[in-house]
């Protein structure tokens, strides 16, 4: 999911994102983009793993990893302005 937000101070915005856990990706003076990345819900991982582990040797929940962590990541930008 992205978001775009605005905001006078993009470096205090910035630091409070960051100890909420987001990386920064990209900055310029006026302009940051964020992410948050996961590797999923514990419960989703599971039921996947009972499903497709007879036939997928795991390879499901593999799949499953790097979907949550590349595609399913929070970002947000940052813009700086009035």
């Amino acid at each position: 999911m992205q978001k775009v937000m605005r905001t006078k101070n993009l470096e205090s915005k910035i630091e409070d994102l960051e100890t909420e856990g987001y990386k920064i990706q990209t900055q310029s003076k006026n302009q940051a983009e964020l992410v948050k990345r996961n590797l999923g819900k514990a419960f989703w991982h599971i039921l996947i793993f009972l499903i497709t582990v007879w036939f997928t040797f795991g390879l499901g929940n593999l799949l499953y990893l790097i979907y949550s962590y590349f595609v399913n990541a929070d970002k947000i930008t940052l813009k700086k302005g009035d």
